[in-house]
């Protein structure tokens, strides 16, 4: 079945040339003319535009490849792509015949300057999603951000003829499309020498947006544990002192803002100025010593009674507390001291 009869308008279709020009190459570097001329990508491509032409008749059509040179990444990360060898002088050659078959087909060809050719589609996609369907005929998995109601993802090149919508994309990863670039993001992409987060890979980056951090601390092997604690009044306000423990298998790296709660003797609960703990790595069996202001609790609060103070480490994506610790003040010799528990 033709993939425009999925649709009641006619769609547009956006073609991310350079992936299939490589993915062509790649497939079959031996191919060649009968002079020696390589053909691999040139033959490849030609097969899956006939096929668009043949079966999906499209009449709104863009063939984007990548412009020459180094674009706004670069400016933004100079390591990207960093690792990559030159393009093999096999596939220059095919080039400019790949130019003159799309014209010759009566296709539209976008060269992208300043950009790479999946920038233009997620551009594209993004301006036309609202007046008809957009097919991203693709593979490149950073275009699944662009999943829409009314845009999808389309390999012909596949075995399987591979289809993303945003029904299957969502059903798949529990994700929404929006949450997809910063999924990549932690996971990074070693093909492009972008570095992620260490020790997260794209299952436990899933399950960070889906469930929340929390769950990424199970996931990772992660027992943090507050051994000790103590308070200092200085002036305008009180050094809280903190040492982390890690009982766990895996080392704690990530800066996460932390919200305290001051808990009055009528069970109210008092919220200081949340504090931003950095954490350097934190082995297993490792600790760490931090020490904090807090502006918002006055030194005289834990002299006058003993009370009860909370640490919840803020779950970023849901504004909530993933992890909380629970401490009791007590005076011992003149001074204020912190009780920590688990």
């Amino acid at each position: 079945m033709s993939i425009k009869q999925r649709f009641e308008q006619e769609p547009i279709y956006l073609m991310d040339g350079s992936a299939f020009v490589y993915r062509g190459f790649y497939a079959n570097q031996s191919m060649q003319r009968s002079d020696g001329f390589p053909t691999s990508a040139l033959f490849i491509v030609a097969r899956i535009l006939m096929r668009i032409l043949r079966e999906e008749q499209p009449k709104h059509f863009a063939f984007v490849l990548d412009g020459h040179g180094p674009n706004f990444r670069h400016e933004l990360f100079p390591l990207y792509k960093a690792q990559r060898s030159a393009t093999p002088e096999d596939l220059i050659k095919q080039i400019d015949p790949i130019h003159r078959l799309i014209k010759a087909l009566g296709l539209h060809l976008e060269v992208s300057d300043s950009c790479e050719a999946d920038d233009c589609l997620a551009s594209l996609a993004k301006r036309y999603r609202e007046e008809r369907p957009v097919i991203l005929v693709a593979t490149d998995k950073d275009l699944k951000q662009c999943l829409h109601d009314n845009v999808m993802m389309w390999d012909p090149a596949s075995r399987d003829e591979k289809i993303v919508t945003l029904k299957s994309f969502e059903e798949e990863t529990g994700l929404k499309p929006t949450q997809w670039p910063d999924v990549q993001a932690i996971i990074g992409d070693s093909s492009d020498n972008i570095p992620g987060v260490r020790g997260v890979g794209p299952k436990t980056a899933e399950i960070a947006f889906r469930e929340g951090y929390d769950a990424v601390l199970a996931a990772l092997g992660y027992r943090l544990r507050v051994t000790e604690a103590s308070l200092r009044r200085v002036t305008g306000g009180t050094v809280l002192t903190l040492t982390f423990t890690n009982d766990g298998t895996a080392p704690f790296y990530w800066d996460w803002p932390v919200n305290v709660y001051v808990e009055e003797a009528d069970g109210t609960t008092v919220e200081a100025q949340p504090l931003a703990l950095s954490l350097p790595d934190l082995l297993p069996g490792g600790c760490q010593t931090v020490k904090t202001k807090l502006a918002g609790v006055p030194g005289r609060w834990w002299e006058e009674q003993d009370r009860r103070i909370t640490l919840g480490i803020v779950d970023p994506m849901t504004g909530r507390d993933a992890v909380r610790f629970a401490m009791q003040t007590a005076q011992e010799d003149g001074r204020t001291v912190l009780f920590a528990g688990e």
